[in-house]
């Protein structure tokens, strides 16, 4: 689990979050239309309502790669409340799935498998797992049961448009879940959800759409004019290339401008070196920034 999880409540990390992508800026030109915005970079994360949307979305289009065989597996695995409370549950699932996992690879054939972990209103925890292929439901039960003492259930075997709808119908449960109990896993589930390596096709990469002109830092000094609400709007209006360019000239003299691109800074009245628009003085920042998986899926 992340130290920030451990560090901070869910309410303090997504304040944390919130003052560092509501302080940073994009301009980015739309390769296609060749139109101009200021963009917001929203983490595309679960532990913020706004960077859901984006966190899920990436995980539906992994999704629609669903290898289209004949035949897949389904089950519940779930914990007694009579032997775990929710919080014991929690802290050991991602080690009981494991177990679990290794005792279904008989006769070296690895079952390829993609789960959700879901929270009920009670908080106790429970797996909706597929399996690519036809896992005997008795090596289920028996998987579960000697790493638990728990039972699965609902053990079934499915064809492949129950599989992908089942994929999306509990991605789509685990995002609309609560503020409650998105706060019990952040502080007790490591991941909400995982898949073996081939058990989704290959994707086929998106071509590019945009052109990312200008990286900047700004607490709507220059900016707020182009947004219609600066304090939750992502995107502003369209802006005008004498605009984008009157603005980085602004940036660039606050010493606001993380990076600029080489096209730019050559077509500024006044040209700035690349190496000049601060580089040096935020290379660190810029690659914690990108470590810490901060994306700009637009």
């Amino acid at each position: 689990m992340h130290a920030n999880r451990i560090k901070y409540s869910l309410l303090d990390y997504q304040e944390k979050l919130r003052n560092g992508y509501q302080r940073l800026g994009l301009i980015c030109k739309n390769i296609e239309t060749n139109k101009r915005y200021i963009f917001r970079p929203v983490p595309s994360c679960p532990w913020l309502p706004e960077g859901r949307k984006k966190y899920f979305s990436k995980i539906y289009n992994r999704s629609k790669n669903l290898l289209n065989i004949k035949k897949y597996s389904f089950c519940t695995l779930t914990y007694s409340t009579s032997l775990y409370t929710p919080e014991a549950a929690a802290l050991r699932i991602k080690k009981d799935i494991d177990k679990f996992f290794k005792r279904l690879e008989y006769r070296k054939s690895k079952p390829q498998y993609f789960y959700v972990i879901e929270v009920t209103n009670n908080l106790m925890v429970h797996i909706h797992i597929i399996f690519q292929g036809y896992v005997h439901k008795s090596k289920i039960s028996a998987s579960w049961k000697a790493v638990t003492g728990c039972t699965a259930i609902r053990i079934q075997g499915i064809d492949y448009q129950k599989a992908l709808y089942y994929c999306f119908k509990y991605l789509t449960k685990s995002k609309k879940q609560n503020q409650d109990k998105w706060a019990f896993i952040f502080k007790n589930i490591d991941r909400i959800w995982s898949c073996s390596r081939k058990f989704f096709g290959k994707a086929t990469p998106e071509a590019k759409k945009w052109i990312l002109e200008c990286f900047f830092v700004d607490l709507y000094q220059y900016s707020w004019a182009f947004f219609k609400d600066p304090s939750i709007d992502t995107k502003s209006r369209t802006i005008s290339e004498s605009e984008s360019k009157d603005l980085i000239s602004g940036f660039i003299c606050d010493n606001c401008v993380i990076s600029l691109s080489p096209q730019v800074s050559d077509c500024l009245v006044n040209p700035v070196p690349y190496e000049r628009t601060m580089r040096e003085k935020h290379d660190k920042q810029l690659l914690a920034f990108s470590k810490d998986g901060w994306e700009f899926s637009l």
